[in-house]
């Protein structure tokens, strides 16, 4: 098992950190705001997908075993460290830099020097970091987002001075951590979290973009992005 505290960098992680960034940034060039584009359905269309459905809510999924309920598209979203700037950048390619309130992953380097000036663009909330390199507890429960995302289960460790997924549900703050990193920090992992860790690839990262679609009903975004990705690969 992995120790809980205090946080350290996981050179598996890193490297997959860097694969999620590098794999996100070659589809930099077709993120949102461009009207000229392929309309929505175009691109997986073309690659032979199904047209996703739109999202219903209210909108029950499970994550890291936890069940959480989303009412509707969350609106304050509070973006934790981790080690991974693969998040951060995924919602700025899906269109979500509006949602978010407060954002502690940092692109300092990129091939594409438009995602650094996005990501730099993004509000912190005044969200410093503790010792562990991550928002602590009492700056996310001042922040009041609606949707707390983690890069891994260790980000919601009390003992690393942050807060826990039942503090939040408690607030009312649905938390989410990508699934690739369900294992990462957690005491009982299932075989299936372990697995997804220990197998953990790109395809982990097409898997947290098409569930950020689901959650903020933008579904045929997200597989567009995909798909985009995957040709690229």
């Amino acid at each position: 098992m992995k120790s809980l505290a205090p946080v350290r960098l996981n050179p598996k992680r890193c490297v997959a950190a860097l694969l999620t960034a590098t794999m996100i940034l070659v589809a930099a060039g077709c993120g949102s705001g461009d009207s000229s584009g392929p309309g929505p359905g175009d691109v997986a269309a073309k690659a032979g997908r199904a047209v996703p459905a739109k999202t219903s809510y209210p909108l029950t999924i499970e994550n890291c075993g936890r069940k959480v309920t989303f009412d509707g598209p969350p609106e304050r979203v509070l973006v934790m460290n981790g080690v991974s700037v693969g998040e951060v950048q995924a919602y700025v390619l899906l269109g979500l830099q509006s949602r978010i309130i407060a954002n502690a992953q940092r692109v300092i380097v990129s091939d594409d020097p438009t995602m650094v000036a996005e990501v730099a663009k993004l509000p912190t909330g005044g969200a410093g970091w503790n010792k562990n390199f991550d928002v602590p507890a009492e700056k996310v429960l001042e922040l009041k987002p609606d949707l707390v995302v983690s890069t891994w289960t260790g980000g919601f460790n009390a003992q690393s001075g942050f807060a826990t997924r039942d503090q939040l549900s408690q607030a009312g703050i649905n938390s989410f951590v990508n699934p690739v990193d369900c294992a990462y920090g957690k005491t009982d992992p299932s075989a299936a979290e372990q697995a997804a860790y220990d197998q953990q690839s790109i395809e982990s990262t097409f898997h947290f973009i098409t569930q950020t679609g689901v959650i903020f009903d933008q579904q045929q975004k997200a597989a567009d992005l995909v798909t985009t990705l995957e040709k690229r690969v």
